[in-house]
């Protein structure tokens, strides 16, 4: 190995050993425990085996395809682990939804089954021709879910940059790295550029170097997802824009097809005020007291009220479905915690 291979050897398999450190810290050391922090340390531990692979591979060809399968099976993750990193941070999910689980045992089945049925020492032709572009084209995929998750988030950077948040950089910096090491492993697969197949290790290796300085350069350093407290009490929202923001949202939410769809989420809700998703839970937290899912079911709850005193004979689920419920028990049961009383009761002895 000569000395210019020394140095690729040296960058890239440094980035994948920082890599592994830090999302170890993200699993046990990390103060915040946040559901963000855990899928950002799935991220970390899931590029850093594919790219540790990549490493190895390039300098030894040879390489068992035992190994090449591990990496590939962890490549299976990468788009997941980021794609819901995104929507825990941007969204404040604080615990792991039984969908969120569901989908990812589903995943690890697909590449658990492939790979104990089809493994790659004994199907090479299958995994490189069909099953390595699956691999890849889901990637592809998360990335797609992933933009649009940040759709309002890049529109701001671009517009207002002095509003985005650390967290905000962090999120479109990820995002933007995850994209540049899936590009580069595209080019090498369909034979663009094959040094682009070490490439990838050394983007990443510097996209965790410029990550860390971030990080570190914030008063509260990892704890960055926990910034969000901070930040309200050091920055009110003054009582002008408080009184311009209400009437805003008040007048978005009263439009029957943001309050009618069942997964509407926090950041379409913050895009339709040209807003950032952090601003409107400020807003709401704050300052009108209410959660996000409070808030959007008392206005559900209302608007089925108007429908029950406009039209008695409608039935209580279809209008359950009508103001963005996705079940009857779910209606009955916000209907009940915000009016005191059940949906039956309200439209017998209050409906006229």
């Amino acid at each position: 190995m000569n000395l210019s291979n020394e140095i690729l050897f040296f960058v890239s398999a440094l980035g994948t050993f920082n890599g592994l450190l830090l999302s170890g810290y993200f699993f046990v050391f990390n103060k915040s425990k946040s559901l963000s922090s855990v899928f950002l340390g799935l991220l970390l531990l899931a590029l850093s085996v594919r790219i540790g692979k990549s490493v190895v591979f390039y300098f030894n060809p040879k390489l068992s395809k035992f190994y090449l399968q591990i990496g590939l099976s962890a490549c299976f993750f990468i788009g997941p682990f980021l794609y819901f990193f995104l929507k825990s941070s941007l969204e404040n999910v604080k615990k792991t939804p039984f969908s969120w689980k569901f989908h990812l045992l589903f995943l690890l089945a697909i590449i658990v089954g492939f790979g104990v049925a089809l493994p790659y020492q004994s199907f090479p032709n299958f995994w490189y021709r069909y099953f390595i572009r699956f691999i890849y084209a889901e990637w592809a995929v998360y990335m797609v879910l992933a933009a649009w998750l940040l759709r309002g988030t890049i529109a701001q950077y671009f517009q207002k940059r002095d509003t985005i948040t650390p967290l905000d950089s962090l999120s479109l910096s990820i995002f933007g790295g995850t994209m540049a090491v899936l590009i580069a492993y595209l080019m090498a697969l369909f034979n663009v550029f094959w040094g682009a197949y070490i490439v990838g290790p050394i983007i990443f290796s510097f996209l965790l170097y410029f990550n860390i300085l971030v990080l570190m350069s914030r008063s509260n350093k990892i704890n960055i997802f926990e910034q969000q407290p901070t930040k309200y009490q050091a920055k009110k929202i003054n009582d002008d824009e408080v009184r311009s923001l209400s009437l805003k949202l008040q007048e978005v939410v009263n439009n029957k097809e943001i309050y009618s769809n069942p997964e509407l989420k926090i950041n379409d809700l913050a895009q339709k005020m040209n807003i950032s998703a952090h601003q409107l839970s400020q807003l709401l937290n704050d300052n009108l007291g209410k959660s996000f899912p409070n808030f959007i079911n008392e206005i559900r709850i209302e608007k089925a009220c108007e429908l029950m005193e406009i039209d008695n004979r409608l039935k209580l689920e279809a209008i359950g479905y009508e103001v963005g419920f996705n079940s009857k028990s779910t209606f009955f049961a916000a209907f009940k915690k915000i009016k005191g009383t059940t949906p039956l009761t309200y439209k017998e002895n209050v409906v006229q």
